[in-house]
């Protein structure tokens, strides 16, 4: 990592500190002198101050030893809120030094304020807007945690434009953009699609997105991985879960092609005891009137 990155991390690491001492004087300002109960003080106020949490093994990992590497931006971007800044770009913003200026007589300093605001008025047209940084991070709405960037599709909606498919790292996404706003869907086959609108009032910012689990999604691929031992009863429950007209689609994982199941066929697949569906993938599935209406698959060969 860069030696100047590196600096930053530990300044922040000293803010958490502080931050956490101001609100309990009884904890040491000094990461490296905690406790263990000291530890839980801090997820606890963490997660109180900013709806956040990071584990006990990443604590010891970034914070009681050097590691190899930063930090996640999420997790930065999530401290630098604990201690009080907009983001980690604001954080490190700063931590810049402010130069001390020479004094002048009163009319040179009017004299030099005077041909800034000319100079900016001659070139403000020229200069192009900023782009401003915001971070996103999908996590389990129940579980808390990052959901896997396999299941996520996101796709971004812009105004005059077609829309754009951006992905995600370790669940996170970072948009840069100039304008004011923007909207984004978020599509996964084991979560509700959701419409994300979010207004800007800061040039950078962070923010989690809990995605609330589809059920219906739950229930199939727990078919799937043989999880089921009551099975009259539950194909009950499937023939319940899935529309008469239903179209579904096994998808082949290495090329063009499919295999197409109506509504019987499938929950045969799905209820023989003995015959396992393994590396089952789910890529989408619909819902009408709390039905499923479409859904597609991908089937893994078991070796």
């Amino acid at each position: 990592m860069a030696d100047q990155e590196w600096r930053y991390f530990q300044l922040l690491r000293k803010r958490v500190g502080i931050t956490l001492h101001e609100t309990y004087g009884e904890v040491s300002d000094d990461v490296s002198q905690w406790k263990v109960s000291d530890i839980k003080l801090f997820q606890e106020d963490l997660m109180e101050k900013v709806n956040g949490r990071i584990s006990e093994k990443w604590f010891y990992t970034h914070f009681k030893t050097d590691a190899a590497s930063l930090p996640r931006i999420d997790i930065l971007d999530l401290l630098s809120h604990y201690a009080g800044y907009d983001g980690w770009l604001d954080f490190k913003a700063g931590q810049v030094p402010t130069k001390k200026r020479n004094k002048r007589p009163i009319y040179l300093f009017a004299s030099g304020v005077l041909l800034v605001v000319l100079v900016l008025v001659a070139i403000i047209n020229f200069i192009p807007e900023r782009s401003n940084e915001y971070h996103f991070c999908m996590i389990d709405a129940y579980s808390r945690q990052p959901v896997a960037d396999e299941d996520i599709r996101i796709v971004l909606l812009r105004e005059n434009e077609s829309p754009y498919q951006m992905t995600t790292e370790n669940g996170c996404m970072a948009i840069l953009t100039q304008n004011e706003s923007i909207r984004f869907v978020i599509h996964s086959p084991y979560y509700k699609t959701d419409t994300i609108t979010r207004v800007f009032h800061v040039r950078s910012g962070y923010e989690q997105i809990a995605l609330q689990t589809d059920d219906y999604a739950l229930m199939i691929q727990m078919f799937a991985d043989g999880q089921v031992k009551n099975w009259e009863k539950h194909r009950k429950q499937l023939e319940g879960m899935i529309a008469p007209e239903a179209r579904i689609y096994q998808m082949h994982p290495e090329g063009p092609g499919m295999e197409i199941y109506n509504k019987e066929e499938f929950i045969n697949k799905l209820t023989i005891p003995l015959q396992s569906l393994g590396r089952v993938k789910l890529v989408e599935i619909r819902h009408e009137n709390d039905q499923i209406k479409v859904l597609r698959f991908i089937q893994e060969d078991v070796e």
